[in-house]
């Protein structure tokens, strides 16, 4: 179904797709301000596994950027073409003139229900993919994680889950990497000791978190890729 908005019904939708979003948000505005009752919504949504995309065309304020910076997983880009509003969650897409901090007066807009019009939801996804996979980097943030030999604090990556003191010790005493088990290990996302190994770097909680949200974003990703 495609619903049109109008009057304050264009703001109160936009509100209910930033609350109501599970592991996909993206906001695309040409100026990016973001209004403390969002700021809120957005501080829980950026959390690892989820897919939060910010999109906008002009500098950003002094606040707004300070915001933005210490995001955990969002991230942040510059396209100077952009000239309307987009928001899209995990089940909804909206089309409008209004930004976050919304506006007086009289405005419309476009809701697009992703159940009820799949390839519709799918065709704007892509067109939203790819706007943003051409745009200009403003904050893409690295992902915590931990070595799984010492439980040093590194950059979060699953094919590379060892500190650069540990893999060169590590790498001394196999040729293979995949046979790399540390005695005392631990889990790479999370830290705690867990019985891990260079080929299943996460403790099972943490692997399962992964393999219902992280592969739920490569889907997408590879959805927006086909359009």
């Amino acid at each position: 179904m495609v619903k049109l908005l109008y009057g304050n019904d264009v703001n109160e939708e936009i509100h209910n797709l930033l609350t109501y979003s599970r592991h996909k948000l993206y906001i695309y505005c040409p100026e990016m301000i973001i209004p403390e009752n969002v700021r809120e919504i957005l501080l829980s949504k950026d959390v690892p596994g989820n897919d939060i995309r910010l999109l906008c065309s002009k500098d950003l304020d002094d606040d707004t950027d300070d915001f933005l910076s210490s995001a955990t997983v969002s991230i942040v880009r510059s396209f100077p073409e952009l000239s309307t509003c987009m928001y899209m969650n995990d089940d909804v897409a909206i089309m409008t003139d209004v930004p976050l901090v919304g506006l007086e007066g009289y405005h419309t807009g476009v809701m697009i229900y992703r159940k009820s019009e799949p390839l519709l939801y799918r065709s704007l996804m892509g067109e939203m993919g790819r706007i943003f996979h051409t745009a200009t980097e403003i904050y893409e943030p690295e992902l915590k994680g931990y070595c799984i030999a010492c439980g040093r604090e590194v950059i979060y990556n699953p094919g590379k889950p060892f500190c650069f003191e540990c893999f060169k010790d590590l790498s001394i005493k196999y040729t293979d990497l995949r046979e790399i088990v540390p005695e005392n290990s631990f889990c790479h996302k999370c830290g705690k000791p867990a019985p891990v190994s260079f080929g299943r770097a996460l403790c099972s909680d943490c692997y399962q978190v992964r393999t219902t949200n992280e592969d739920t974003e490569a889907k997408n990703t590879n959805e927006e890729m086909e359009q």
